[in-house]
């Protein structure tokens, strides 16, 4: 008997079933499992009881459905929630934000799903980055100086900082500042005017320079060929995301560039990306983008 076959495809059935009345005891019967030896079973392999999971996806998926031009009320309702306040509580509690506060910033991303597949233990980094290739155009933006650092050329040779930007809550600051059309932060690596040294800015992106504030940080992103990398979806908890990030960019490095017939194109910029894949509380699982810049071989 293959447990991790048996718990993936209850995660599917959850997956879409969300809008109906789903219990323990109807999915451990589906699992052929008593209800006792089911809820073990689903805590073990993905992390959390099986009702929180269900939580959790039901709000990533209203969360994602927030973009449409429906009222908050009928998605809470769809999604099980019985009243406004309650639905309010419990995505404020997970994902940081009022439902309204959310809708400025959704992009509709499909809710990414855990895999129970890849691993027991969420951000063991089973899973492989996922890759693309595609040509941006250049754009420009503005944010906050993080931190200066000497002989700092790429974004991947500092940790990642995205604790950091919680505690300070750097974006939310930023937003309310800049009002930007697209949601989503980038972290880049900017060299400053003597070249020597590096500014590690959290900035989101505008369409001109026109109106910004002053004390904002403001610079060009040139337009480049990127491979663009998404990161194994991974809990947020007990440092997973930020290890899910540092895993990425070793992947990128010592596996992917070196039989891809690119190599780094180093009159561009590298940079992480940040949107509501990556909003959530200590269980939810996150994702982000790497971009790096590349020139055929």
């Amino acid at each position: 008997m293959n447990y991790r076959e048996i718990m993936l495809s209850s995660t599917d059935y959850i997956e879409q079933n969300l809008k109906v009345d789903l219990t323990v005891r109807l999915l451990a019967k589906r699992a052929n499992f008593s209800p006792y030896h089911y809820y073990r079973l689903f805590t073990f392999y993905l992390g959390m009881p099986v009702m929180e999971y269900v939580r959790l996806r039901r709000l990533a998926h209203a969360a994602a459905e927030l973009s449409q031009n429906k009222r908050i009320l009928d998605i809470a309702i769809e999604y099980g929630f019985e009243t406004h306040n309650g639905f309010a509580k419990a995505f404020r509690k997970t994902y940081g934000f009022s439902p309204a506060e959310y809708r400025k910033r959704v992009s509709a991303h499909r809710p990414l799903l855990a895999n129970p597949i890849a691993g027991v233990t969420a951000g063991e980094g089973q899973n492989l980055p996922v890759c693309r290739i595609e040509r941006k155009n250049g754009f420009y933006v503005a944010g906050f100086i993080l931190r200066t650092e000497t002989n700092l050329a790429s974004v991947s040779k500092m940790p990642a900082l995205w604790n950091e930007y919680r505690v300070y809550d750097y974006d939310n600051k930023l937003y309310a500042m800049v009002n930007p059309k697209e949601h989503g932060e980038y972290n880049i690596c900017f060299p400053s005017g003597d070249k020597e040294t590096f500014d590690h800015v959290n900035c989101v992106r505008v369409s001109s320079l026109d109106g910004i504030a002053a004390g904002l940080y403001k610079n060009f992103v040139p337009a480049a060929t990127y491979a663009i990398f998404t990161s194994p979806p991974t809990r947020f908890g007990n440092n997973g995301f930020v290890k899910s990030i540092t895993r990425t960019w070793e992947y990128i490095y010592e596996t992917w560039l070196p039989d891809s017939g690119y190599i780094i194109d180093q009159n561009k910029l590298d940079f992480e990306f940040y949107d509501e894949r990556c909003h959530g509380d200590e269980n939810s699982f996150q994702s982000m983008e790497i971009y790096v810049p590349v020139i055929k071989k």
